[in-house]
Order: C-alpha cells, then sequence, then structure tokens
C-alpha cells in the first residue's frame, strides 16, 4: 500500500501532474476502503465517524464522485456514509462525514406504532396482524363488537349483518331478521316473535299478535285461560264475539244461536232455554212465580201458570169447568152449570 501511495520519480512538468494526481487518486481509494471498513463496523454500533479539516469529507453514492480539495483529500460535495432509518446503503451528506448508522441498518429509534403488525401497541385494544374488518380485530385494532358497523363474519362469534342497531334487516344482536327468528324486531314490523311459525299460539306465522277475529285460532293450554275455543271472524252459531263457544248458560247472548237473553240460568226474565220470560211459553219459570205453563189452558194448568183447580176463580173448560164459584143456585161445587 506504501508503495502505491509514494508517488514516481517526476522527469518532466507533465510527468509531475501525472504524478500528483496518482497520488491524490490513491489516497482518495485509501480513504473510501476505510469509510467502507468503518461502516460494516459501525452497522450495529452506530457510532459517529467525522474527520478533522482537511481529512475525510465523503464520497458520493457511498463509494464513488472524488475530488481533490486544498488538502488533496476526497472533498465531493455528496459525500460521507450517511444512512436514515430504513435506507439501507450509503447516501450521502454534504461534507457531513461521520457514520449515523450500519449500512442497511434500522432506526436508531423505533417507529410510530402500526395496526396490523401483530404487535399490540399503546392505543390499541388489540392487534392480529392484519387490516380487516370481518374478524374479532378492526383494521382500526378496536375489538369488534356488534353495534360498530362492522360485519364480523370471521371471529369467534360471526356476525351476519351489522347496521349498527336495530334495521329493517338486521337484528340489534347482529342476525339477519326474519320473522320466526326469536327476536322481535319492531323496525321489520313485527309485533312479536315467538321463535316459530305456527298460526295457533299467541303470535302468529307473521309476527303479529294473536287476537280474536282474525280466524286464527289461538288454541288455549292446560292450565291457562289464555286461548281462544274458535275464530270465525265474527260472531256466528258456533262461537261468540269473543271467541268463545256459544251455549245458553254462557251469559253470552248469542243471537246467532237464536238466544233472546242469558243471564247463565234462570232468571225472572229468562228461561234456562235463554228465551225470554213469560207464562205461556211452554217453559215453567220459578223464578216469576209459575207453578206450571202448558202455554194455555189444560186440564192442569190454567192461562196464567197456576194449577186448574175449581174454586180458583178462573173458569177452565179444559178442566172441565163451566161456572165459577161453585156452591151457587147456578154452579155446582164442582164447577159446573147446575
Amino acid at each position: 500500500m506504501s508503495s502505491f501511495l509514494t508517488p514516481p520519480p517526476a522527469s518532466s512538468p507533465h510527468s509531475k501532474q501525472r504524478a500528483s494526481l496518482a497520488h491524490g487518486l490513491g489516497r482518495a481509494c485509501v480513504l473510501s476502503a476505510v469509510l467502507i471498513a468503518l461502516v460494516r463496523c459501525g452497522n450495529n454500533s452506530g457510532d459517529d465517524t467525522s474527520t478533522a479539516q482537511g481529512g475525510l469529507s465523503g464520497s458520493s453514492s457511498g463509494v464513488g464522485g472524488t475530488g481533490t480539495g486544498a488538502s488533496g483529500a476526497a472533498t465531493s460535495g455528496h459525500g460521507g456514509a450517511h444512512s436514515h432509518s430504513g435506507g439501507g446503503g450509503l447516501v450521502g451528506d454534504s461534507g457531513s462525514g461521520g457514520i449515523d448508522q450500519g449500512l442497511g441498518g434500522e432506526a436508531g429509534s423505533q417507529g410510530a406504532a402500526v395496526c396490523g403488525d401483530g404487535r399490540r401497541d399503546a392505543g390499541e385494544a388489540c392487534d392480529d396482524g392484519n387490516t380487516r374488518n370481518d374478524d374479532d380485530c378492526t383494521s382500526q385494532c378496536q375489538v369488534a363488537t356488534c353495534g360498530d358497523g362492522l360485519v364480523n363474519s370471521h371471529g369467534a362469534k360471526p356476525e351476519e349483518c351489522d347496521d349498527s342497531g336495530e334495521s329493517a334487516t338486521c337484528n340489534a344482536n347482529c342476525t339477519t331478521s326474519r320473522c320466526g327468528d326469536g327476536v322481535t324486531n319492531a323496525k321489520a314490523q313485527e309485533a312479536c316473535d315467538d321463535g316459530n311459525t305456527s298460526n295457533n299460539d299467541a303470535c302468529t306465522a307473521t309476527c303479529v299478535k294473536n287476537v280474536c277475529g282474525d280466524k286464527l285460532v289461538w288454541k288455549k293450554t292446560e292450565g291457562s285461560d289464555l286461548g281462544e275455543d274458535c275464530d270465525d271472524g265474527a260472531e256466528t252459531a258456533r262461537c261468540n264475539a269473543d271467541c268463545t263457544s256459544s251455549y245458553c248458560g254462557d251469559k253470552k247472548v248469542n243471537k246467532h244461536d237464536k238466544e233472546q237473553c242469558d243471564d247463565g240460568g234462570e232468571s225472572a226474565t229468562c228461561d234456562t232455554d235463554c228465551t225470554t220470560a213469560r207464562c205461556g211459553d211452554v217453559t215453567v219459570n220459578a223464578t216469576r212465580g209459575e207453578q206450571c205453563d202448558d202455554g194455555g189452558d189444560s186440564a192442569k194448568c190454567d192461562a196464567d201458570c197456576t194449577p186448574a183447580e175449581c174454586g180458583d176463580g178462573y173458569v177452565n173448560t179444559e178442566a172441565g169447568e163451566t161456572c165459577e164459584p161453585p156452591g151457587t143456585s147456578t154452579c155446582s161445587a164442582q164447577c159446573t152449570s147446575a
């Protein structure tokens, strides 16, 4: 190396210039080699190396561009080995000399947190190493929850939809809304949802409440007063307007069943057959004082619904009477004419 640095003997002005130039180039090459060695050594240590005035100022593109300065050193304006964060390679800063970081090394200080790098940093609730919005950790590194407006279709508890709350197509629990799913969705026009599509319970197959008059029979269950006996959409001979079976004595007057009254039994105004009580209706109504009722005079019953008797003041021809009162000059004791 020393022979390379020592110029040959000068024999002419031109040879002196050539010798001077060769000497300068030789020094530049040596200094470049030293620089590369320092860069490699400083890759992990991060030492800064600088030169004194008149020393190494730099080389362009890591090792390259040379020139001659006052002191004969390489003084290219783009010299030095200077590697920025993530730069990897030799990028010179004018006149800086020195080495900030080793060749291809990482930044001296850790960069800002990056969501999706698989490492949970400050401000991140999670980081699963990706930036997807359809799993348990969102692209913003927050834990996915039902109602966040992001459909978590690949998480531990997959969502079918997420409209940030209940909508006509999505339930509040992030399942697709449909009648019979067991979730009442008011925005989907559901008044109820019992998890089935039967028309014979409290909630119909269209998720509206089963009501009397809808022609859908809500069957009663044992031990419960809820439900319907029938539902014809209106009163019929067999079904009352309140969807109970019609019968005389139910205290519900069903005109389609030919009831005139219904007091739940005999009353002064209503016979047990649910007809209006009157003497002569052939129904004895003891409540209103009838002792008999044959629909008029008979051998046993007067038209006033009292027993036929001679001497009762009423001539009952059906009972063989021709006169009243008995025991007179014109009427025998048997109520026959004397």
